[in-house]
């Protein structure tokens, strides 16, 4: 994942903390039951020390296993709209806000498609941190096309309804995307 087993392990013990997930001794770590507002609250506890690498982590952490469990729950229409989702943003490379807009809401379909409420409330949660990201990705040169790329695999992947190769496709988008930021902003 690109992520410390410290941070990973650092992340767990907050989303358990917060009735996310739960530590079973023996058996492992589960999505549990939590609260519709989850979301708001990994927000609010985001690093601030180093919000965008926090982000990542936390993206890193959900986003691949949403688009890994979207590929086995997805419906036609869900992958129609990611279709026309999909056709928008190939058109707004050189429109950064409508490229933004497009991309965030290709992801949220993805999300959406997983049918896990837990984890798309997390993910909502930090929309507006995402956003951000994207800002400052959308505009270095050849990071739109990139993304495109990357969509497109996604999507071929959730057309297969392969779990493995969608997760492995947001997995390594999403390696790319926290380079650029990370390495822009150190």
């Amino acid at each position: 994942l690109g992520v410390s087993r410290p941070t990973l392990r650092e992340a767990v013990r907050a989303l358990v903390i917060m009735g996310m997930l739960e530590s079973r001794h023996g058996s492992g770590t589960f999505v549990a039951g939590g609260t519709p507002d989850a979301g708001a609250a990994v927000s609010i506890t985001i690093n601030l020390h180093d919000p965008l690498e926090s982000l990542f982590e936390l993206r890193l952490l959900l986003e691949p296993v949403a688009t890994e469990r979207a590929a086995s729950h997805i419906t036609h229409t869900e992958l129609g709209h990611l279709h026309r989702l999909f056709g928008a943003m190939k058109q707004h490379v050189s429109d950064p806000e409508a490229f933004l807009r497009t991309d965030a809401d290709f992801h949220r379909q993805i999300h959406v498609a997983a049918r896990s409420p837990f984890i798309l409330s997390v993910l909502d949660g930090i929309a507006e941190l995402a956003i951000r990201g994207r800002k400052l990705s959308v505009r270095q040169p050849g990071v739109p096309e990139r993304t495109v790329g990357e969509h497109q695999i996604i999507l071929q992947a959730l057309e297969r309804r392969d779990p493995f190769e969608a997760r492995a496709a947001m997995t390594s988008h999403l390696m790319h995307i926290r380079g650029t930021l990370i390495g822009q902003t150190t």
